[in-house]
């Protein structure tokens, strides 16, 4: 409690922890990337901006967060990516609702 208060008397926002920020940049990658087509249909040439802005973050925040390697990211990304995929699937008003939330959030 008074770290936040000191942070805000000198006007600073304090960082977020690493891990819960790792995969928040995660789940938002992989529903950024369950917005394309599936594979084996003509994809976009542009990557998703959005999934884009979150790998960054994933790249940043992995090693403090205990996932240092590109393939231990990757790896993150594709599970939630398959999560969302069936969300899209079942429930794709969740999915906007998440993307939204994602957005909102995005640095």
């Amino acid at each position: 409690m008074l770290t936040m208060l000191l942070a805000l008397a000198l006007d600073q926002t304090p960082a977020p922890d690493p891990t819960v920020w790792y995969r928040q940049a995660a789940a938002c990658m992989g529903s950024a990337m369950a917005s394309r087509p599936p594979e084996g249909e003509p994809q976009p040439a542009a990557f998703p901006e959005d999934a884009l802005v979150w790998a960054l973050v994933m790249a940043s925040a992995g090693p403090a967060a205990g996932r240092p390697t590109e393939a231990e990211q990757e790896a993150d990304a594709t599970a939630e990516e398959a999560f969302f995929r069936q969300v899209r699937a079942f429930k794709p008003e969740a999915l906007r609702a998440h993307q939204t939330y994602c957005r909102a959030i995005r640095p």
